[in-house]
């Protein structure tokens, strides 16, 4: 008979399966390096806006965090905006809510300044989902 001109059914079976059996792991490499990337970037949006919070909080007024000393849940940037009476003008993070209630604990130290009334004012720790920064009062 002469030339085989047609291919057979076996050999496209078989390429398929050489495509297939190098393409799904290429896939699958692909599909897991972007899941890893999307939990990279929520948890780095997460500690932004832990970041965030805790400058917003070093920057109230000594009376005001000596008031707020415990730990809270804060469920979104409203609730943490008006449980710390935080200004308008100082509102600058988006109303988002939380993937997961951010922890927000506020405690003295035993470290402490001597105001120009000789009245104590103390070095505080405020903490926002493990993220801790100290705050200091304004000597003058």
């Amino acid at each position: 008979m002469g030339k085989n001109s047609g291919e057979m059914l076996i050999e496209s079976l078989l390429s398929m399966f050489f495509i297939v059996s190098v393409l799904f792991p290429i896939a699958n490499i692909f599909l897991k390096t972007f899941r890893v990337n999307v939990k990279s970037d929520d948890e780095k949006k997460s500690n932004l806006q832990s970041e965030n919070m805790l400058e917003l909080l070093r920057g109230v007024d000594y009376l005001r965090i000596f008031n707020f000393q415990g730990q809270y849940d804060i469920k979104g940037m409203q609730e943490f905006y008006s449980r710390f009476m935080i200004d308008d003008k100082y509102r600058i993070l988006g109303n988002d809510l939380f993937e997961k209630n951010k922890k927000v604990k506020i405690s003295s130290t035993e470290y402490y300044y001597v105001n120009e009334n000789n009245e104590k004012e103390y070095i505080f720790e405020i903490e926002v989902d493990g993220i801790k920064r100290y705050y200091f009062p304004k000597i003058s």
